[in-house]
């Protein structure tokens, strides 16, 4: 029987008693929930959804590890700055709401708007109390995003005449649209936008949540209320956005239960307005289809992706630094694996923390997964890059300052369980759930030779444990950075990728390596002989060599950096301290 690699590794580290029965179920002698040891607790194989046949508790793999309290360990950058949770958001009055409803009722135009030229009933305007706002003489369309009878936050859109633009209530939370209806179904049908929403409710469609922040945004909150649906149906919009859109939430929520509706209009208001909601109800519910994901495609859907990522003008993930991206040409992609390595001290976790804070704050969720120090000294580092002050010289008020900066950044960190099991499945079982739970798209995991001790068969080891590295960043469609130890290296030489240890495997299976180099420097100058004191302790100078070797699809090359390890930050040569030569 095929089992799903993460259940088949969860069933192992629970130390359950399981076994396979019929069809594509599997057994487990003891319900977790309620103690009956009859083998009555069942899970499907490859939908990982749950069932126990005597306290019919149920949900799939990811609610099972919530409950039993196996989420733990993945916190946000700002959260290990200090912030602790966060208060409640700003809400909107309800009066308020019921007010802006009233005046939409009086005016005939924007009334004329919604009906004649959005399709909208007046049983659809009044059930999700749309308004009318009046601000500097500007009309405003008012949506407000209600559930459990609490208005979270409100999408204002322009009217015509005036150009479409969009504003929000400042500090409200981002909640999904209509989500009442959550708690009413067990599937779920998902769109695109607000007007999207209400068109499939309008059209009979009554289970149906609408995203609030885009088709590109699917936030952690979502993937909790949405986490425990049987079936999702996606209704995003045609588009190459919305289907890119469509494809990232399947992802997240599960393939094996998640279907596409590729619409024969722009969207779902649009076909309202053209065909009316009969049509679109069966649409809905007659051609949804579970994604293609077998992995095979035509050589001619092949150029039909690279013409659509040519038409958008996607790159993928640069660096802060010109001269590199120079050297990284169209950037890294889902799927790549890039391994780094250098010697002791020369800055390998404090590049990859200067990476995952660029590719965060240009909105790329990013975790990183350390093995070597804990989440509050990697929020001493953060906090010393973002205030470009050394750790020592950090107060209390650099720490806030820092924390306000990472409030919206999607940076999050792993605290390992140092007193529990560090074996490799284990840390790609908790990278799974990170990427599910909070959509991460850049890794880093420092480091490769932390989780191979083997004394006999290391080499092999290191091969298998990369390889099974750029499988899971295949799997997840993210960028993977995976750290790894030199050999011991004498002298001053630049290092070379077969420097790595055990390295025979590495080259074949990542798609890049990176290498930094930094010269050591004398501590200190006798004025009297003229020369260098010697010292039991190597200084190693700023100036950073950065060479890209091994790399799949580029010829690789070379540039400096500049490094502060005080402050934990690198820059670009040409942009050190003018005080540096």
């Amino acid at each position: 029987m095929d089992i799903l690699p993460e259940l088949k590794s969860y069933l192992q580290r629970k130390r359950w008693q399981w076994k396979p029965t019929s069809g594509t179920d599997i057994a487990v002698k003891t319900c977790p929930f309620c103690g009956r040891s009859k083998w009555k607790f069942n899970i499907h194989a490859t939908k990982t959804m749950y069932r126990c046949w005597h306290c019919d508790a149920r949900g799939n793999l990811y609610k099972l590890k919530r409950e039993l309290g196996d989420l733990q360990g993945v916190v946000s950058a700002s959260q290990a700055v200090g912030e602790g949770k966060r208060g409640s958001s700003t809400t909107v009055d309800m009066d308020l709401i019921d007010k802006w409803h009233r005046q939409l009722l009086k005016h005939a135009l924007t009334l004329s708007y919604l009906t004649e030229g959005r399709g909208f009933e007046a049983e659809t305007v009044a059930h999700f109390k749309l308004g009318l706002q009046k601000q500097n003489g500007q009309l405003w369309l008012a949506i407000p995003h209600i559930s459990g009878g609490v208005c979270h936050n409100v999408k204002f859109r322009s009217l015509p005449p005036a150009e479409k633009t969009f504003r929000r209530v400042k500090g409200a939370a981002s909640t999904l649209f209509n989500a009442d209806v959550l708690a009413e179904h067990g599937s779920v049908v998902i769109a695109e936008a607000e007007t999207d929403a209400m068109s499939l409710w309008q059209a009979g469609v009554k289970n149906v949540v609408g995203l609030t922040c885009g088709a590109d945004t699917f936030l952690p909150e979502w993937y909790d209320n949405l986490a425990d649906k049987e079936e999702v149906t996606i209704c995003l919009d045609a588009d190459v956005v919305g289907q890119q859109g469509a494809r990232a939430i399947a992802r997240r929520l599960g393939f094996d239960k998640s279907k596409n509706v590729l619409l024969p209009y722009h969207d779902a208001n649009e076909m309202l307005v053209q065909v009316g909601g009969p049509e679109l109800k069966r649409v809905i519910e007659g051609t949804a289809e579970l994604f293609e994901v077998s992995g095979v495609v035509t050589a001619a859907d092949a150029m039909l992706r690279c013409k659509e990522t040519a038409e958008t003008g996607e790159v993928g993930l640069l660096t802060p630094w010109d001269d590199v991206n120079l050297l990284l040409g169209p950037g890294w992609h889902p799927g790549d694996l890039i391994v780094l390595s250098a010697r002791v001290k020369v800055g390998k976790t404090t590049l990859s923390l200067n990476l995952a804070d660029h590719h965060s704050r240009m909105g790329v969720p990013s975790l990183i997964y350390c093995l070597e120090m804990s989440v509050e000294r990697l929020g001493e580092k953060v906090a010393a890059l973002i205030r470009h002050k050394p750790v020592d010289d950090l107060t209390g008020v650099d720490y806030e300052l820092a924390r306000h900066r990472l409030r919206n950044q999607p940076l999050y960190f792993v605290e390992p369980d140092w007193g529990g099991s560090l074996k490799d499945e284990v840390v790609r079982d908790k990278i799974r759930e990170a990427v599910k739970r909070h959509g991460i798209k850049f890794v880093v995991f420092d480091h490769l030779h932390f989780l191979c001790r083997s004394l006999q068969f290391l080499t092999a080891e290191v091969g298998q444990v990369t390889r099974a590295f750029k499988l899971l960043a295949q799997e997840l469609n993210v960028v993977i950075l995976l750290i790894a130890q030199p050999k011991k290296i004498e002298g001053s030489r630049v290092i070379k990728y077969d420097d790595i240890k055990d390295s025979s495997s590495i080259p074949a299976d990542c798609d890049q390596i990176i290498l930094l180099h930094r010269n050591a420097r004398p501590v200190g100058f006798d004025e009297d002989s003229g020369r260098a004191q010697a010292s039991d302790q190597e200084v190693l100078e700023p100036k950073t060599l950065l060479r890209i070797d091994a790399a799949r699809f580029r010829g690789g090359g070379e540039c400096f950096l500049y490094y502060d390890g005080a402050s934990s930050l690198f820059t670009g040569w040409e942009d050190r301290p003018s005080r540096e030569p």
